[in-house]
């Protein structure tokens, strides 16, 4: 088993939501970071889990969680 910090490095996000003859924006910048874990089941097969903050504010935050599978050729 894996364990891989993600780099924290300056991050940018923006949303538009275009409709109806309407478009509102918005965008904001800060700091990303995250976690994964990656386990190998096989030599060829193995899966990964990784939570990501990719913006965190007083008001709201975006983060993610993933996971995969991978086939290592």
């Amino acid at each position: 088993m894996t364990v891989r910090p993600r780099r924290l490095h300056p991050g940018e996000a923006t949303l538009s939501a275009p409709g109806y003859g309407v478009e509102a924006s918005e965008s904001d910048s800060g700091f990303s970071y995250g976690v994964g874990i990656e386990g190998h089941f096989t030599r060829q097969i193995s899966a990964n889990l990784e939570y990501v903050s990719y913006l965190d504010k007083s008001d709201y935050e975006v983060t993610a969680v993933s996971l995969g599978m991978n086939y290592h050729f």
